[in-house]
C-alpha cells in the first residue's frame, strides 16, 4: 500500500444494486485503485431488488466473509462494508463527472488522489487505474487477485468447502470446470418478447436482450470439444449452472461419471451457495463457459485458464436452440419470432467474427512472444 506521508487520504464509495459476483468485481478493482494511494474504499451492500425474493435472506457480506476477523486487524482502515444501505454521500465527487473526462479510458491523475481527503463516488464497476500505472489487463487483475486473498472467508464457507472437496475425492488446482449459464437469460427472453406484440418492448431491448442470449449463453455442443479435451486428460469435471438440471445434457453424450454436480451440494443460505460455487470456480485449473462474470472472474481471481464459448459454433445450432428454448412459447406473436431470428442472425454473424478475430490476434500474440524467447506465464 502507497504511504503519502501527509495524513490525509481519498475516500471511495462504490456499489451495484444486482447480484453477488457482479458486487465483489466492482468492490475489487476499486479497491485496488485506492489502495495505490493508501485510500479507503467504501463498499455500500445494498438490498437486494425485490425480484430476487428469497434470495435476499441473509444478503449480507459478514455471511461469506469474516468481518470480524478483518475489522479486528485494522481492515476497516482500507475497507469497509455499510450493509443494507444505497446512499451515497452528497458531496461526493463522482469518478465520470467531467473532471475526469477521459479518465476511465487513460487513467487518473495519481497526484489528484494521494495525499487528497476528498470524498469520491462511483456507481458500478469502472476499470480504474493510474495514467503512470503499466497499461496490461494482467497487472491489474494481479493486484485484484492479491487483495482478494487477503479478505478472510467466512469459517462456515471454508469448512464447507474442505468437505466438498474431501467428498467428491478432489484437490485444488486439479479439476476442470464447466459453468452453464442459462435460467435468468432465458427466463427474461420468455418474458419480454411476447410484450413486442403490443408494442411494449423497444427495438433497442429486443437487441439488448438478444446479444445476452449470444454472449452469455451458449448451446451444450458449443461445450463438447473442451469437455472431451479434459476426459482425455483424466481430470474431473465440476457442473455449475443456474439451471442444475442442465448436467443431463452432458451426461447423456459423455456419461455421468466424469462430472461433479456442485448444486448437489446444499447451503443453507443462498449467497453462501453462490459464494461457494465461486469459490469452488477459482480453484479449477480450466473453467469453460460464457461471457459472464461467474466465469470470467472466477479465473481472474484464481489464476486457472477461462474459456468461452459464447459465439464459437455454428449458426444453425444457436438458431435452433433460440427458436426450440425461446421462440416455441405460444405467447410469441409470428411477426416477433421472425424479427427476433433476424436480430440472432446479424447479432450473432458479428459478434462470432470478433470472437474469431481476438483468438487470431491472440494466437499472433502468443507466436512473436515465442519467436522472442519469452515467457508463456505473465507471472
Amino acid at each position: 500500500m502507497a504511504q503519502t506521508g501527509s495524513g490525509k487520504r481519498p475516500k471511495l464509495f462504490v456499489g451495484r444494486s444486482d447480484r453477488l459476483i457482479a458486487r465483489i468485481k466492482a468492490m475489487m478493482y476499486a479497491w485496488r485503485f485506492m489502495e495505490q494511494v493508501d485510500g479507503q474504499l467504501f463498499m455500500l451492500w445494498t438490498r437486494l431488488p425485490r425480484r430476487y425474493d428469497d434470495e435476499s435472506v441473509g444478503y449480507t457480506p459478514s455471511n461469506i466473509f469474516d468481518l470480524v476477523k478483518w475489522y479486528k486487524n485494522g481492515g476497516a482502515e482500507r475497507l469497509c462494508f455499510i450493509d443494507q444501505a444505497d446512499r451515497y454521500p452528497e458531496d461526493a465527487i463522482p469518478l465520470d463527472s467531467d473532471e475526469f473526462k477521459g479518465a476511465l479510458r487513460h487513467g487518473f491523475d495519481r497526484d489528484r488522489f494521494a495525499g487528497s481527503d476528498d470524498v469520491f463516488v462511483r456507481r458500478g464497476t469502472g476499470w480504474y487505474f493510474f495514467s503512470d500505472e503499466p497499461v496490461s489487463a494482467n497487472y491489474i487483475r494481479r493486484g485484484v487477485r492479491k487483495l482478494f486473498r487477503e479478505l478472510p472467508i467466512h469459517p462456515h464457507l471454508v469448512s464447507a468447502l474442505e468437505r466438498f472437496y474431501d467428498r467428491y475425492d478432489l484437490e485444488p488446482g486439479k479439476y476442470g470446470a464447466i459453468h452453464f449459464r442459462r435460467g435468468d437469460v432465458y427466463e427474461m427472453l420468455r418474458n419480454e418478447l411476447p410484450n413486442d406484440a403490443n408494442g411494449d418492448l423497444t427495438d433497442a431491448r429486443i437487441e439488448l436482450i438478444i446479444r445476452h442470449f449470444i454472449v452469455r449463453t451458449a448451446p451444450p455442443e458449443f461445450y463438447h470439444a473442451h469437455v472431451e479435451d479434459m476426459i482425455s486428460r483424466g481430470q474431473k469435471i465440476v457442473f455449475t449452472s443456474d439451471s442444475p438440471e442442465t448436467i443431463t445434457l452432458f451426461q447423456k453424450v459423455f456419461g455421468p461419471a466424469h462430472f461433479v454436480d456442485l448444486s448437489q451440494h446444499k447451503l443453507p443460505m443462498v449467497i453462501r451457495k453462490a459464494f461457494l460455487d465461486f469459490l469452488v470456480l477459482t480453484n479449477a485449473s480450466e473453467i469453460i463457459g460464457t461471457a459472464s462474470n461467474f466465469t470470467q472472474f472466477a479465473s481472474q481471481v484464481g489464476q486457472g485458464k477461462s474459456t468461452s464459448v459464447a459465439g464459437t459454433g455454428d449458426f444453425d445450432i444457436a438458431a435452433r436452440e433460440f427458436r426450440d428454448s425461446i421462440l416455441s412459447s405460444k405467447d410469441i406473436s409470428k411477426s416477433t419470432h421472425e424479427k427476433a431470428l433476424k436480430l440472432l442472425e446479424v447479432d450473432y454473424t458479428a459478434y462470432a467474427k470478433r470472437v474469431e478475430e481476438r483468438e487470431r490476434e491472440a494466437s499472433h500474440q502468443f507466436d512473436k512472444l515465442i519467436a522472442r524467447g519469452g515467457k508463456i506465464f505473465d507471472t
